[in-house]
């Protein structure tokens, strides 16, 4: 395999560097980590870091850039494999000599922040190379010197690519030498070819430094055609200073220097050269260019080109580009249906013989720690044959087992931790506060062992069961306390902390229920001081029907009485008055009985309006 610009693979070395700067970081950041305790611990307060992705995501991206960097490289098939092929073209050798002069940066236009001559120079020929199809190309750089920037080539890619770096500072002397340019492009074309050839001259005119029309003029004779294009603005422009935007040349007097296309001097350089003047700002100057160029006779050649199947850079391209997806899509924090799959693990043995033991599994979690150093080989026995026992749930067996264990060493928690658990499986969810049960016992242990174990595992899973129990209960302020508990000795135990945010809607959910039966019962104590309201309101109204009848009753009983009285006295009184004074008098009392019954009535409206809804 071949590159066609092996010059690129040099960037190949900023892959380790970039490695090992990397590397470097990660222990600068380890070393930060430990001014704030041990590694292991400070590490446990950041649960959801991963160490491996970072390595992933480093890796992933040097080979996108190592792969980026081949691609740029263009690397290219073997010739044996078949895919490089010598043709037949029929073509014209053409030498382009572009003006980079400082003058080469003012405006190409009236408008002094214009596009520059230069870029507009570089757009023509784009435009240019792109309708050339067999024929060779090569440029020439000048100003005060010309440059060989790009021998005569029909690799038109290459010929594009050099068009990007072209700019004032390639050539060191400043000033214009057409003729210079001139010669050396006479210099440049294939030599004992039959080739017609020519050399288009990109300039603003202004040529300082020596005879450019004599120069055509010996090209001509060699049989060669110079064509001239102009660009800039007849009216002139200021040139501005490189980096220093808004700013332009002077002169030793301080006054702007100005530029402006010299056509006659490209006109005549044209015509001593046998060929024609376009000037760059008309749009048809491509077209014009390329029609000139088409009306010579082109020559066959042999030349070797590569199929496109034997361009590579297509390839390392995509590996590029899917390596770089792979690696934005993974976090820098733990992948989650990872954190339960521990690559890297490492057995530890704190004494003779020592070994992982505790298997335990609780309701909804499990805990597992180590055998202490000081256990003997007795314990270890009956903790190993305990566990047997409960994976094949025969809880009260494996209960027999880790008592046994205890007589061996009362202190070890292992198998306090164990025996509780096997309790627990005997005890489904049975009250623990009840005597002669096995929950009770299992709640006395685990209480004891999350307040007193060295262990830090087997307190951190005391802690957990503690408020899986509590949870079980509905005891969920308890409940919360304990996943706290088993957070603080383990902060990553990813389990506890879901339960913690499940014991707390629970809780919320109770409280709510609890509010909304006293805001019922409320309700209803209200509903029943206005029933009694009422009901004292009506025995009231009777009391005072009752009484205002008996006043009446009594009235009538005096007047009763009184009439007799009165007999002697009207005894010349005529039928007809007696009975208009007694319909007066009933008239008199019906009014008195109305008027008693609407006060009545609007005392009850008022203390109805005093009510108060309980909403």
């Amino acid at each position: 395999m071949s590159f066609a610009n092996p010059q690129y693979l040099y960037l190949l070395i900023a892959v380790p560097l970039i490695g090992l700067l990397y590397v470097a970081a990660r222990l600068s950041r380890k070393r930060k980590l430990n001014r704030f305790g041990k590694y292991a611990a400070a590490s446990g307060l950041m649960p959801d870091v991963s160490r491996y992705t970072g390595w992933v995501k480093i890796s992933l991206e040097l080979l996108a850039l190592a792969a980026v960097i081949i691609a740029v490289a263009r690397p290219i098939a073997p010739s044996k494999a078949g895919v490089n092929e010598e043709t037949t073209a029929r073509g014209i050798e053409v030498m382009i000599c572009l003006d980079v002069s400082n003058s080469m940066l003012a405006s190409s236009t009236d408008d002094p922040g214009g596009v520059s001559r230069l870029q507009r120079a570089k757009f023509i020929l784009e435009k240019l190379i792109d309708k050339m199809n067999d024929d060779k190309v090569g440029l020439i750089v000048f100003a005060g010197e010309s440059y060989t920037q790009l021998p005569i080539t029909s690799d038109y890619i290459s010929a594009k690519m050099f068009l990007n770096d072209l700019n004032p500072g390639m050539v060191p002397t400043q000033g214009t030498a057409i003729g210079s340019a001139i010669d050396m492009a006479m210099n440049s074309f294939t030599p004992d070819a039959d080739f017609d050839r020519a050399i288009i001259i990109i300039t603003d005119g202004e040529n300082f430094e020596d005879d450019a029309v004599a120069e055509a003029k010996r090209a001509a004779e060699a049989g060669i055609q110079v064509d001239v294009i102009g660009v800039g603005s007849g009216n002139g422009a200021p040139i501005p200073v490189p980096g220093q935007k808004g700013k332009y040349m002077t002169d030793e007097s301080g006054v702007t220097v100005t530029t402006r296309l010299d056509e006659v001097s490209a006109r005549e350089i044209a015509k001593a050269g046998n060929g024609v003047y376009l000037n760059g700002a008309s749009p048809s100057v491509v077209g014009d260019l390329n029609s000139t160029l088409s009306n010579m006779t082109r020559a066959e050649y042999q030349r070797l080109t590569s199929s496109p199947s034997a361009e590579l850079f297509p390839i390392f391209a995509i590996i590029a580009l899917i390596l770089l997806m792979i690696d934005t899509i993974i976090p820098y924090r733990k992948i989650s249906w990872l954190k339960g799959i521990n690559f890297f693990t490492k057995t530890t043995r704190k004494g003779p013989g020592a070994a992982v033991v505790l298997l335990a599994l609780m309701l909804p979690g499990a805990a597992a720690a180590q055998q202490p150093a000081g256990s003997n080989r007795y314990e270890r026995n009956y903790i190993v044959d305990g566990n047997k026992l409960y994976k094949e749930k025969r809880f009260a067996e494996a209960e027999v087992m880790y008592k046994k264990a205890l007589e061996q060493n009362p202190l070890s928690e292992v198998a306090q931790f164990n025996l509780a658990a096997s309790y627990l499986r005997q005890a489904g969810s049975a009250d623990p506060n009840s005597e002669n049960n096995p929950l009770g016992e299992a709640n006395k242990i685990l209480q004891t062992l999350a307040k007193n174990a060295e262990d830090i595992a087997v307190a951190e899973a005391a802690s957990y069961n503690l408020g899986n129990m509590a949870f079980n209960q509905e005891q969920y302020q308890q409940a919360i306390d304990n996943y706290k508990n088993a957070l603080r000795k383990n902060p990553g135990n990813d389990k506890a902390r879901q339960n913690l945010r499940l014991a707390q809607l629970k809780l919320d959910e109770q409280q709510n229920q609890d509010q909304n039966q006293d805001q019922n019962q409320d309700q209803d104590q209200q509903n029943q001081d206005q029933q009694q309201n009422q009901q004292n309101q009506q025995n009231q109204d009777q009391n005072q029907d009752q009484n205002q009848d008996q006043q009446n009753k009594q009235n009538q009983q005096n007047q009763d009485k009184q009439k007799p009285d009165q007999q002697p006295q009207n005894q010349g009184m005529s039928d007809a008055n007696a009975e208009q004074i007694l319909k007066a008098m009933e008239n008199e009392e019906a009014a008195t009985r109305r008027k008693v019954e609407a006060q009545r009535q609007k005392s009850q409206q008022a203390k109805r309006r005093k009510i108060t809804n309980p909403w």
